[in-house]
């Protein structure tokens, strides 16, 4: 919720909120790994959209039709206590999993981003150890540092694919050197939705607005930020985020 000059204050139920969040994901995503993709639903959101889950992906997928309750069961609690309006923000959490992942530091973010997404698809569709395609998952994240001015964005970007399901376990070996597969713990983030390419104009544009509606706060990271991206690349008005990392508590 927010004080009397608009900055943002956390309620102080939210702890007990995200423990049984928290566990609720945890026991869901032990099944869904265990036992398939469950049957896809759509949930509305007070003020918001239908979110439509296909059956067919893994819980970061879409993010599957269980856990995105559970997610988006959060955002309405969560917009609820912050008083935004329309769903501006949400607040998520998102369980522990393997993730393949390449870094690049090209010229360019766009560069970055195209390279190593190109990377990624040839190990999804048969540049693996078990030979065959993975399967798509989405959102695809771009893990972004900002220079210590603040202004700029550095070089370095991490983009990772999360592994479906049935390979967290055992995560088939890229043929591809530059592709590392890695255990991301936990994560915690408010996000925002936006539309278009994603240039590094565009991202600083998309940091300083989401700062603008947060007001002044210490419980986000302010280095380092993730774009999530739901469409290919090349796809002009595509549909991506700004994730701002909350503080580990």
């Amino acid at each position: 919720m927010e004080d009397g000059s608009g900055t943002l204050q956390r309620s102080s139920s939210l702890g007990k909120i995200r423990d049984v969040i928290r566990r609720s994901s945890e026991m869901l995503v032990k099944k869904l790994q265990g036992n398939g993709p469950l049957e896809p639903r759509n949930t509305r959101l007070a003020g918001g959209p239908v979110s439509s889950v296909p059956a067919c992906q893994c819980w970061f997928c879409h993010p599957s039709a269980a856990v995105l309750s559970v997610c988006l069961t959060l955002t309405w609690l969560v917009c609820g206590l912050f008083q935004c309006e329309e769903a501006a923000y949400e607040e998520r959490w998102y369980p522990a999993g393997k993730w393949a992942c390449v870094t690049k530091g090209e010229p360019m973010y766009e560069q970055s981003i195209s390279m190593s997404f190109m990377k990624l698809m040839r190990y999804i569709c048969k540049e693996n150890s078990v030979g065959c395609y993975l399967g798509m998952t989405i959102p695809v994240l771009n893990e972004i540092h900002l220079t210590k001015e603040g202004t700029e964005l550095e070089r370095e970007v991490v983009t990772a694919y999360y592994l479906p399901g049935e390979f967290q376990q055992n995560p088939p070996v890229p043929m591809d050197p530059e592709i590392h597969i890695t255990e991301r713990a936990p994560l915690w983030v408010i996000t925002r939705v936006f539309y278009g390419m994603t240039t590094e104009e565009t991202i600083l544009r998309e940091i300083s607005l989401f700062w603008e509606l947060l007001g002044s706060t210490d419980t986000v990271l302010r280095e380092t930020y993730i774009v999530a991206a739901y469409e290919n690349p090349s796809i002009p008005q595509r549909r991506n985020e700004i994730w701002f990392i909350c503080r580990a508590e």
